[in-house]
């Protein structure tokens, strides 16, 4: 990408590290011969895009994600991101609720005050989230029933205008064959239960207790 010998300065903050060299309108023509044709290209067009990646050595025990860029006739800009070897971005740590206990009282109260259809789905499968293990613990977080392994979330409730809401903490690593679980967030997923619309529910029964033996997987190996 740059001429032999060529060691741009950088500049940032933290593990984030960029150079940007200035070209084309600001009269600084020798970046240009310097630059790879593709740049060129890149840089006579009407949008920014991406151009090409370079690599870059980096120290024991680190990663580096590098970027490349040019933008109309003004600047060729990179980067490196330099990730910790011993971090691993997919993981996270779980999500702990201070004051979970074996029966809330709260809870009983929001659930009891849930009338109709939906209040009785929230009711029905709360119950089937109670029933995974003598280790469950609940609270009430962000306005609405929330089950707990200790104190690791792990399931929750939630009535809205014309549906009912079985929610999972960490949705996003579960199995779902039946293709009930929505959501495009990273770790949260949430199925969607509306009266008089029939749901599998040997499925989400599943997926209730998948989503407890994973907590209690995560627990007992210490993650925190």
């Amino acid at each position: 990408m740059f001429p032999a010998g060529f060691e741009p300065a950088t500049y940032g903050l933290g593990n984030r590290r960029s150079i940007q060299l200035s070209y084309g309108n600001s009269g600084r023509s020798s970046l240009r011969e310097e630059a790879a044709s593709g740049q060129q290209r890149a840089a006579s067009e009407n949008r920014m895009r991406p151009a090409a990646s370079f690599q870059r050595p980096a120290k024991m025990g680190e990663a580096a994600l590098c970027w490349l860029f040019s933008a109309p006739g003004c600047s060729l800009a990179a980067g490196c991101w330099r990730l910790s070897a011993d971090k691993d971005p997919a993981v996270v740590a779980l999500f702990r609720l201070k004051g979970a206990v074996p029966r809330d009282p709260a809870v009983e109260i929001w659930l009891e005050g849930r009338p109709g259809e939906l209040g009785g789905l929230a009711r029905e499968w709360f119950g089937r989230i109670r029933e995974c293990g003598a280790d469950v613990r609940e609270v009430m977080h962000d306005g609405c029933p929330t089950a707990c392994v200790g104190d690791a979330a792990f399931a929750y409730v939630n009535v809205f205008t014309a549906h009912c809401n079985v929610g999972f903490f960490q949705g996003s690593s579960l199995a779902d064959p039946a293709g009930l679980l929505e959501g495009t967030g990273k770790f949260m997923r949430h199925v969607k239960l509306r009266p008089g619309r029939e749901v599998d529910a040997a499925a989400l029964r599943e997926l209730i207790a998948a989503a407890y033996r994973e907590m209690v997987a995560r627990v007992a190996a210490g993650e925190r």
